[in-house]
């Protein structure tokens, strides 16, 4: 795939401010080859495992949404707390506010490919021109739930297009997305997940089980399946709660935190 000049240039971005930030971690664990093992993992591709394992970045307790969450990490990043797991639920189910819109539209989650340098800009407008063509074929707005770190220029085009923007989460019974979390929670809230994977990435497990259906970025395909889903109904809601979680648990969150909070020193340092 043929991608422009831009996409390199967020790479290198994203490379330089990984860079600043593993000389900070070395900083702190003083163990070169942690660093070393980030960089060649986060740039590179390289396995987690040669350096997630570390002494330094043992852990005591970890926070999962979750049970599936556990194999997860132990498989991806080599943790295995000291004393375990807790699971909390979703923390998204108390992060954002449901947003009521009266025009029976479809929500898309928006992500940073653009602005973390994972994609090229031109193959996000290209889907974002094909969403608006949809949305007009099956006479929905389009209500898209911004992420806080999205570039203003992007947003703008979007605003272009005709579509609305919203800081919290809008309410409907159908939502399109790529592999954002936050699409976990899609069907805790009684809607549907329409998964669109793009060129280079792959839709994960988590999101593909809870989807309705994981499509190309093709105007056919995707229009279609908006109209399959419509006639469905059926939020996966089980799968949901398998792998991203019930509704958020504040007070189990709570006590794990204080319990070892108060057994170091991190209390004292935030003073």
């Amino acid at each position: 795939m043929k991608r422009g000049a831009s996409f390199y240039l967020m790479k290198l971005g994203k490379s330089i401010r990984t860079l600043f930030y593993l000389v900070d971690i070395w900083f702190f664990t003083r163990n070169y080859f942690i660093s070393y093992g980030m960089f060649m993992s986060f740039i590179f591709g390289r396995s987690r495992n040669l350096w997630a394992g570390a002494n330094e970045l043992r852990v005591k307790v970890g926070l999962i949404w979750s049970e599936y969450w556990e194999s997860w990490h132990h498989e991806h990043w080599a943790m295995q707390p000291e004393d375990g797991w807790v699971i909390v639920g979703n923390p998204d189910t108390v992060k954002f506010k449901q947003v009521e819109v009266d025009d029976g539209g479809l929500v898309y989650i928006y992500q940073t490919l653009i602005e973390d340098g994972r994609i090229d800009v031109k193959l996000m407008n290209q889907f974002y021109d094909n969403l608006q063509i949809i949305a007009k074929t099956v006479m929905r707005t389009v209500h898209v739930k911004w992420h806080p770190r999205g570039d203003k220029k992007i947003l703008s085009g979007l605003i272009d297009r005709g579509f609305r923007i919203h800081s919290d989460m809008p309410k409907s019974d159908l939502y399109i997305g790529h592999y954002s979390s936050l699409l976990g929670m899609v069907p805790l809230l009684g809607g549907q997940v329409i998964a669109v994977e793009l060129d280079g990435h792959p839709t994960p497990d988590s999101i593909r089980n809870i989807s309705y259906k994981v499509v190309k970025n093709a105007i056919n395909d995707l229009g279609v399946t908006i109209e399959e889903c419509e006639r469905s109904n059926t939020p996966k809601y089980s799968e949901a709660v398998y792998y991203f979680g019930d509704y958020f648990d504040k007070d189990i969150e709570m006590l794990v935190l204080n319990k070892y909070l108060e057994s170091s020193n991190i209390m004292d340092m935030r003073r």
